[in-house]
């Protein structure tokens, strides 16, 4: 079994992977679905493919510069997904104002430097 997985690559593994979930997403969801799968593999195929840049990449400097907007997106994305969902676009539209409020509140009595 071993000599079998050996002879794959990284991207042939991938690939296996997508057939039945491309299949399944073309049963189910139809052509949104195979399109997602599509989206699905590709990504993989572009994380496998430049893994070893990725882990290279300077992440602590990364985080330390922009670690106001990464909090601010994490609390941001799924509140604004969640109004979206259950009110239309009401519901994104209070979202961001929300946020920009909150961003004039938050500059006013912090006094953030960007």
């Amino acid at each position: 079994m071993k000599k079998f997985l050996k002879r794959f690559t990284r991207t042939q593994i991938i690939l296996i992977f997508f057939i039945p979930f491309g299949a399944y997403g073309l049963w189910s969801n139809g052509l949104p679905g195979l399109l997602a799968s599509i989206f699905g593999y590709g990504l993989g195929w572009f994380l496998c493919e430049r893994w070893d840049r990725i882990r290279k990449f300077p992440l602590k400097k990364f985080v330390r510069r922009h670690l106001k907007a990464i909090v601010q997106l994490s609390i941001f994305i799924p509140l604004a997904s969640y109004f979206t969902y259950n009110h239309g676009w009401k519901g994104l539209a209070t979202a961001i104002i929300g946020w920009c409020i909150g961003e004039l509140i938050s500059r006013k009595i912090f006094k953030f430097k960007d």
